[in-house]
């Protein structure tokens, strides 16, 4: 009934704590990991299985070490492992005192219950006391006794030689890319401390059985040792901080470039160039996070963002001379069937324009011809197959309101008379659009 009731416990033990708060930092995290691991094989465990309850202990005593690493020992996260590991304690003990507690019922009377015997409760007094003296068990016997030690003790080194191989088999996480997420680097970041904790212990533990044991020969052991040492995970997880921290660097050379060009900027290019600078000062929040919770440094944030926000400035400042400035286009033509047929096409749903504030023929109807070809080189027959197109197209210009800002756009109209499949013939289409200048409302009608 005790081990039914131990086990229950440990089913008690995961669900209780399935809800738990995210961990606040990594020593809590690699805690987490090894307190998992110890409830899932302790789940069952009874007081025969010595080797597996050393295990058990084994991963509680790691656990307890990662607590006390922590520096968030007040965070919810923190409290729910104490919680959790103090039960994992409880369990131990009393398993311990189950294993010492003594039989209730002897070999003999459990033979002579199974056979149907009635035992006296008080059985007659030997004529030759030394001839009824129970025989000593196995368990009783010293030399028995320290084989069983050193076999489990064997048992141990071998399985916690298994788990530190099959974890050093295990990847690196995948390095963030663009566009970086502030959850990913952390997660990042938090996978790659937990590894660092994890090899620095299996690899101290390695070195203390280099030498010491039989059950796993040294050259093996030393294999490990390398791979969970300075030349192994390691340097792996050095190289996975280089790569994140060289992608962070290489997010910069547009903002740079533009930043340093304000003066030369032409117009039609402010906005675009500020929502790059601004894209960057978030790139940037990254960066600050990522050195704040890996301590690898990237560079310079401090610096980068004066530059960005005095480039900004600059740029705005030449924004609002250069709308002051923007008019109207100058008009080509006033051909009202041009003007209708434009008028039409925009209107459609597909092309999604504005409210259309003024409009103007900027380029006019031009006639265009041209002819592609391709050839199908064939095992028997060489086909070759041209295709002719000829066209009209002129240009609007439109001034457009977007909330409560204008813009205008170019907007070029094609008239396919003749053409392949890929294009419609017989009406007005819209074959190019591009966002140009932003002017002043009072500016439109100029």
């Amino acid at each position: 009934m005790r081990q039914v009731l131990i086990a229950l416990t440990g089913i008690l033990i995961m669900s209780t704590f399935s809800q738990a708060a995210d961990p606040a930092d990594s020593q809590i995290k690699a805690a987490l990991y090894s307190i998992e691991r110890a409830e899932q094989q302790s789940a069952g465990l009874t007081a025969r299985n010595q080797a597996k309850m050393k295990r058990v202990a084994g991963m509680v005593e790691d656990a307890a070490l990662q607590l006390e690493k922590s520096g968030n020992q007040s965070h919810e996260s923190w409290q729910s492992a104490r919680d959790r590991l103090t039960l994992l304690q409880s369990r131990l003990e009393e398993l311990e005192s189950a294993d010492e507690a003594p039989p209730t019922t002897s070999a003999p009377q459990a033979a002579q219950t199974r056979a149907g015997v009635v035992t006296p409760k008080t059985p007659a007094p030997a004529a030759n006391p030394a001839a009824t003296a129970p025989a000593p068990t196995p368990a009783a016997t010293p030399k028995i006794q320290a084989a069983k030690s050193a076999h489990a003790e064997l048992g141990d080194v071998k399985a916690r030689y298994d788990e530190i191989e099959k974890r050093s088999r295990l990847f690196v996480p995948r390095t963030p890319n663009a566009p970086f997420q502030r959850e990913a680097v952390l997660t990042f970041v938090q996978t790659l401390d937990a590894m660092e904790v994890q090899a620095a212990e299996d690899n101290a533990w390695l070195k203390s059985v280099v030498g010491n044991t039989k059950v796993v020969t040294e050259s093996m052991i030393e294999t490990l040792i390398h791979k969970t040492g300075e030349s192994g995970r390691v340097a792996d997880i050095e190289r996975a901080h280089n790569d994140l921290a060289d992608r962070l660097r290489n997010q910069f050379g547009s903002a740079d470039f533009f930043a340093s060009s304000v003066d030369e900027a032409k117009a039609q290019h402010f906005e675009t160039n500020m929502g790059v600078i601004y894209d960057a000062l978030g790139v940037l929040e990254i960066v600050d996070l990522y050195e704040k919770s890996s301590g690898v440094e990237v560079m310079d944030t401090a610096a980068k963002r004066s530059t960005y926000e005095t480039a900004l400035d600059g740029l705005a400042a030449r924004t609002e001379e250069a709308i002051a400035d923007t008019r109207f286009p100058s008009v080509r033509s006033t051909d009202a069937t041009l003007l209708a047929a434009a008028k039409e096409v925009l209107a459609r749903p597909e092309y999604e324009v504005g409210a259309i504030q003024r409009m103007g023929i900027t380029y006019d109807k031009q006639r265009k011809t041209t002819a592609e070809g391709d050839i199908d080189w064939g095992a028997v027959m060489t086909t070759v197959r041209v295709t002719g197109y000829e066209w009209d197209e002129f240009a609007v210009t439109t001034a457009e309101k977007e909330g409560d800002q204008y813009f205008l756009y170019y907007n070029l109209l094609k008239f396919f008379h003749v053409g392949g499949s890929d294009v419609p013939t017989g009406k007005w289409t819209l074959g190019e659009r591009r966002k140009s200048s932003r002017i002043l409302k009072e500016n439109i009608a100029k």
